[in-house]
């Protein structure tokens, strides 16, 4: 697992957009075959990678493990 990107609240835009700040996790997520796993948000129509909110006690690496294993039934384990 690699940390690709860390986004610095106070770098982002949030004027006006109704926004909360929370810390979260999100993963790009392979099959063997390259394929990569999004979830389509269907009431609003798009896509996104699977992950989500941190939880109380949880560092990001034990949340994105645990949001991967509920969206897409995976485990944090890297194939061989």
């Amino acid at each position: 697992m690699e940390l690709l990107k860390t986004i610095d609240p106070e770098h982002i835009g949030k004027a006006g957009l109704g926004w909360q700040e929370r810390a979260a996790a999100r993963a790009v997520v392979r099959d063997v075959g390259g394929a990569i796993g999004l979830l389509h948000v269907t009431n609003a129509g798009y896509y996104k990678l699977p992950g989500g909110g941190v939880e109380s006690g949880e560092d990001l690496r034990e949340a994105l493990v645990r949001e991967c294993k509920e969206e897409l039934g995976v485990s944090g384990q890297r194939a061989g």
